[in-house]
């Protein structure tokens, strides 16, 4: 099991709807849990995300070059087309959990407007982390429908401008790929895309994707990976940045766990990095 560093304000043992406790200290700072994998930190920050900092050489990756983990609520009201993301409230944040208690997992509730609260919970192993997020009380849907997602940001991995010619492109992103792997569909097969190629992602609306593996020289010899954390539940999205100009410009992996109509889907998302 990885060796957890735990960075607490030991001043506080409770925190009670506020903000999170934070780390004033290098280079946790805005933290209030972070952890060491085999190849990557992990921080969970005083905001509620999750943010994966794979390792390259043994020092963590730029800021602007890590994996950043939201938890969505979004809200229908009835009569309406569109969907509206929902915001942390101020004092939205709140934990029971001892400051000073060493811990392999790690669980926070966060308050969303309108009065909606949900759990994050954190386990983790040497390669990876599974990150989970349900409903602390299922929302009233006669008001509207909600849907409660896990987003995970993968950056603009090497800033490359819109304006370069596509030979400097595939110059720059040669031997890069992500590879996909769907759910189990007798029809399809994991597909293997370079960065720099657009992706037709309709055969995998119908199918869904299971796992997704980067292989970037951004990150060095490291692979990284999404992953569901319950094979058999639910589904994984993915959503370039840019359509047009490549995966190397970004993209976004999603994962639904209550759907629209309060339905249970999938159980959580994993990101390993190997």
């Amino acid at each position: 099991m990885a060796k957890c560093f735990i960075f607490i304000l030991l001043t506080c043992c409770l925190a009670l709807g506020g903000g999170l406790p934070n780390v004033a200290k290098h280079p946790w700072f805005k933290t209030y849990n972070g952890f060491s994998l085999r190849k990557a930190d992990v921080k969970l920050t005083t905001e509620g995300e999750v943010i994966v900092y794979p390792m390259v050489e043994e020092k963590r990756v730029a800021e602007s070059k890590a994996i950043v983990v939201s938890v969505w609520i979004e809200f229908k009201a009835k009569g309406s087309d569109s969907w509206s993301k929902k915001t942390i409230r101020k004092d939205g944040f709140e934990t029971l959990e001892p400051a000073e208690a060493p811990r392999e997992k790690v669980e926070i509730v966060g308050t969303v407007t309108g009065d909606v609260q949900y759990k994050l919970r954190l386990e983790h192993d040497r390669k990876g982390v599974n990150i989970f997020t349900e409903f602390v009380e299922m929302p009233d849907y006669s008001k509207g429908q909600y849907k409660l997602t896990l987003v995970a940001k993968c950056p603009d991995l090497y800033s490359i401008s819109t304006s370069e010619k596509p030979r400097t492109v595939s110059s720059k992103t040669r031997g890069d790929a992500l590879i996909l792997i769907p759910v189990h569909d007798d029809d399809m097969r994991k597909k293997r895309y370079k960065l720099n190629s657009k992706v037709d992602l309709s055969p995998y609306e119908k199918a869904g994707i299971q796992s997704i593996a980067l292989k970037a020289s951004r990150y060095g010899e490291n692979d990284l990976l999404w992953k569901l954390v319950d094979p058999q539940k639910g589904t994984l999205t993915l959503t370039p940045k840019n359509a047009y100009a490549g995966l190397h410009k970004g993209f976004e992996v999603k994962t639904t766990l209550v759907d629209q109509t309060g339905e249970l889907q999938s159980k959580g998302l994993r990101v390993e990095v190997d």
